[in-house]
C-alpha cells in the first residue's frame, strides 16, 4: 500500500486535477480543430469534413452514459480520485498518437 503522505491534500489535490483536465480537453479541442482543418484542406470537401466531425463526435454519444454510470458507481467511488479523471485522459493521448 502506499503512502499518501506525498499527495495533495485538501482544495490544492482538486486545483491540480482541475488544471490537468481543463489541459486535456483544450488539447483534444486543438487537435480536433487542426485534424477538421487538414481534413478539409487535403479534400476540398465538405461532405468529407462533416463526416469527419460525426465520426469524432460518435464515440462520445456512445461511451458517455457507460461512463457516467461507471463514475457513480460504488465501484468506482472506491477507486483513487486521480485515477477516475487521469484514466480517459491517458486513453485520449493514446488514441491522438
Amino acid at each position: 500500500m502506499t503512502s499518501s503522505a506525498n499527495r495533495p491534500q485538501g482544495m490544492f489535490a482538486f486545483t491540480v486535477i482541475w488544471l490537468g483536465q481543463i489541459i486535456s480537453v483544450l488539447a483534444s479541442s486543438m487537435s480536433q480543430f487542426a485534424l477538421t482543418i487538414f481534413m478539409y484542406e487535403q479534400t476540398g470537401s465538405a461532405t468529407a469534413l462533416g463526416l469527419m466531425q460525426v465520426f469524432y463526435f460518435i464515440p462520445f454519444l456512445l461511451i458517455s452514459p457507460v461512463a457516467g454510470v461507471m463514475m457513480i458507481s460504488s465501484r468506482a467511488s472506491r477507486a483513487s480520485r486521480f485515477r477516475r479523471p487521469a484514466f480517459p485522459s491517458a486513453c485520449r493521448g493514446c488514441f491522438l498518437l
